[in-house]
């Protein structure tokens, strides 16, 4: 089953509670929508829609988000999807979303830098703008999901 889930946040809860771009949002939602499952796949997803004096935030996801302590009681509305609702082979949307290119930490000689587990340490987020380079992460995004679905 599914859910769509609308948060309705005015601007001062916002700056009180720090949440200053798209990365803080997704961190946020997580943290205090999904707070019994801190290892579980992020499997959500979200739209921030900005208004005058406040912000709606959208979450789909497959498991019930919890109304987080910091919006308010009326500013939160959940709804069960029906399952058919999301059978289509086709939909159409507007995507909004924050597309950049994590920068490999390199040591003074040039060499990748590594965590102690062994991964690599990543360093600056850099915007990707060009179309073609936006063409690309979304096509990769999408290949992605396909592989991991096992639809490729």
């Amino acid at each position: 089953m599914s859910w769509l889930c609308r948060l309705s946040i005015d601007t001062e809860i916002i700056h009180n509670e720090k949440i200053w771009d798209n990365y803080a949002w997704h961190q946020r939602i997580w943290q205090d929508c999904f707070p019994y499952e801190p290892d579980a796949k992020r499997d959500f997803l979200t739209r921030i829609d900005p208004l005058e004096n406040s912000c709606r935030v959208w979450i789909l996801a497959q498991r019930s988000p919890v109304r987080p302590s910091w919006c308010p009681q009326g500013g939160f509305e959940i709804k069960e999807i029906s399952p058919s609702f999301l059978s289509h082979r086709y939909y159409a949307f507007d995507l909004k979303a924050n597309p950049v290119r994590t920068k490999v930490q390199r040591g003074p000689n040039g060499e990748t830098l590594y965590k102690p587990n062994g991964k690599r340490k990543t360093g600056k987020r850099v915007p990707l703008i060009k179309e073609d380079e936006l063409k690309a992460w979304l096509i990769g995004k999408g290949e992605k999901r396909c592989h991991d679905k096992g639809l490729m």
